[in-house]
């Protein structure tokens, strides 16, 4: 049955919202169990009790230790315990007025406690005189003092700052030790010319330069997001180099009359900001490729490396002959970026018309195939019919050409949010890597199966490591700071969407994710303000905001954004996956379960949150659960 045409009507918006006892308790030891509290007082007491009997049997009953030894080390494996459980559990809770992070300010009062307690038994022990105890004492709080004054530093800095993750000015120490060797970022090429809308050939030479160098032996490429952050900006290239850290920038103009082009390029060292090689080529629109290998081979030739002869090693393939066909690919790569559901639609319009002119242009297949996928993330229309068409054109493109990076990633990209068929979306991102190390987005979407299945830790390494290549892409992350929620890493995780949002506060989802973190500090006014401020509209959106009413206690609201949501789902998408978890936020589980086999049904990709959503901690005991985790791959 639709849900949507249920007749049990939800229960008056006069109800209470009721929470029982089972589900705190079964909430709580979920928090246990993420934060590694009672792994911690295993090893704590298993631990403790085996140093306290070597110190009882072997350094007291043997070598005739004083018994107050047993004392201090019991005082001391306790101090350490409390310590341990007291950062464990409060790591990314809600700081405290002034951004004091409450672990910082109780760690080491439990350790100047513990300390204290030691040196005083520790005195009895040998018979100190009041003199010597006096200078002691003063020695132990400047240490104290010391380790406070440290830990207050540590706190007041980011962490994606003491990790690598935000990039550093150009005098921080990282920077002083120089950029990797054979390093280079390709900016976008200014549009000289008197027609603006020939931007996208501008882009598209850059973009196409950045896949040929990426496949250079030796040589690390900046990606492009990174890359064309810079677009429109006034500044200068050695400035660019220092931020991305690389020791080369290529930079050139086009001027394109019809035909006719008007092509300059120029490989600056960012040292000293001399021209390594310029060139200028003026030449005819079907030269292009021509153009883009030269330059290719002369930045190569300078920069000394993955050379075999006079040739490039692994230089890109040629995907077709017909400029006329390559230049509405460029059009289609152009509107797909834009992440916007009426401009992610107009690239349709250019990878089909591409395919008309060359039926054999594999690229054109792969690319569109794409388009349908961000349009699955980005639109109200229903995934299904979008995973389909992509398929069918990923599929396209490998039998036009199996050794296509890009195809293989977006046939990765179904196999994994639409068929659930997990180790296939890791077989193809693993053959994408293969086809072209550098690809980032390869990693990208590793690094996200890996954090759906609850590899946390695996995911975190990788979004790090394409952090290098990649360093101001948001999508990257916003993706870790997600990653950091689910593994309830809080603090981690909204400094990192923070940071994601100071740089692009536009990017879909950046606002909700940083939602949920302000939920579970049970800031909800301030939750509901992040959720409202986020870019992606629709049922998503409100269904969350939803969600927020239902655990802040606002029935009335919440009940309202589901029965609305309830009608307007008989004509109009609304993700499933949403619609069940406000169901189960008020209370509503049956009609809950019949939401997310509808979303299976409907291979709605948010289902792929379902293994380490806390929003679905209440009912994760349910069979019902545990079934439909097992239908879509995430639970033997």
């Amino acid at each position: 049955m639709h849900p949507g045409k249920r007749t049990d009507v939800p229960p008056s918006p006069k109800e209470v919202l009721s929470s029982s006892g089972t589900s705190k308790l079964r909430t709580f030891l979920l928090k246990l169990r993420k934060r590694r509290i009672i792994e911690t007082l295993a090893a704590f007491i298993g631990g403790g009790w085996l140093l306290v009997e070597v110190v009882e049997r072997l350094l007291v009953g043997h070598y005739k230790f004083p018994e107050e030894s047993i004392d201090l080390t019991v005082v001391s494996v306790v101090g350490a315990l409390l310590a341990t459980l007291v950062w464990r559990w409060f790591g990314g809770t809600e700081k405290r007025p002034g951004n004091i992070k409450i672990e910082v300010l109780l760690v080491p009062l439990i350790i100047l406690a513990t300390l204290s307690i030691d040196l005083t038994i520790l005195l009895r022990i040998i018979g100190i005189s009041g003199k010597t105890f006096l200078i002691a004492a003063v020695t132990v709080c400047i240490g104290i003092a010391w380790t406070i004054l440290k830990s207050l530093q540590w706190a007041a800095a980011s962490p994606l700052s003491a990790l690598g993750l935000v990039q550093k000015p150009a005098d921080s120490p990282s920077s002083a030790s120089g950029p990797p060797e054979k390093s280079i970022v390709v900016l976008p090429f200014k549009n000289i010319g008197a027609d603006p809308e020939q931007d996208y050939f501008c882009e598209g030479l850059a973009e196409e330069l950045i896949n040929v160098l990426t496949q250079v032996r030796d040589l690390r490429v900046v990606a492009r997001t990174s890359a064309f952050s810079f677009q429109g900006k006034d500044e200068d290239v050695r400035e660019i180099g220092k931020k991305l850290n690389v020791e080369n920038v290529l930079e050139g103009s086009v001027r394109k009359a019809g035909q006719k082009l008007r092509i300059t390029a120029q490989l600056i060292n960012v040292a000293d900001g001399y021209h390594l090689w310029s060139e200028r080529f003026d030449r005819e629109m079907t030269d292009i490729f021509a153009i883009q290998d030269e330059i290719a081979q002369a930045v190569s030739a300078k920069m000394k490396t993955g050379m075999q002869g006079d040739r490039i090693e692994g230089v890109a393939k040629r995907y077709t002959e017909n400029v006329e066909a390559y230049n509405l690919y460029l059009k289609g790569i152009y509107w797909r970026r834009m992440l916007s559901v009426d401009r992610v639609s107009k690239s349709f319009d250019f990878f089909n018309r591409a395919i008309e002119k060359d039926p054999g242009y594999a690229l054109a297949f792969a690319g569109l195939a794409y388009a349908y996928l961000v349009l699955s993330f980005y639109s109200p229309t229903p995934p299904k019919d979008l995973y389909f068409k992509a398929r069918q054109a990923s599929l396209k493109a490998l039998e036009l050409d199996d050794r296509l990076a890009e195809a293989h990633e977006a046939l990765g990209v179904v196999k994994a949010y639409w068929e659930w068929d997990w180790e296939g979306a890791e077989r193809e991102f693993r053959r994408t890597l293969e086809l072209n190390p550098g690809y980032v987005w390869g990693h990208f979407h590793l690094a996200n199966i890996r954090g759906y299945s609850g590899r946390f830790d695996e995911a975190i390494d990788i979004f790090r490591k394409i952090h290098f290549l990649d360093p101001l892409n948001t999508a990257f992350t916003r993706n870790l700071g997600e990653c950091y929620l689910h593994a309830d890493r809080l603090r981690e995780a909204e400094e990192t969407l923070r940071d994601t949002i100071e740089i692009d506060p536009s990017l879909p989802t950046t606002w909700i994710n940083l939602g949920y973190i302000l939920l579970r500090q049970s800031r909800y006014e301030d939750a509901v303000t992040a959720m409202s401020k986020d870019s992606l509209k629709g049922s998503v959106l409100e269904l969350n905001i939803g969600i927020i009413y239902a655990r802040m206690g606002k029935r009335e609201e919440a009940l309202r954004i589901l029965h609305d949501w309830l009608e307007r789902s008989e004509k109009e998408f609304a993700s499933p996956y949403y619609m069940a978890l406000l169901c189960f936020a008020l209370g509503k589980n049956d009609l809950g379960f019949q939401w997310l086999e509808k979303g299976y049904e409907e291979h709605d990709g948010w289902l792929m949150n379902m293994k380490v959503d806390f929003l679905l901690d209440d009912v994760r005991d349910d069979p019902r659960f545990a079934a439909l985790l097992k239908k879509i791959g995430l639970q033997k």
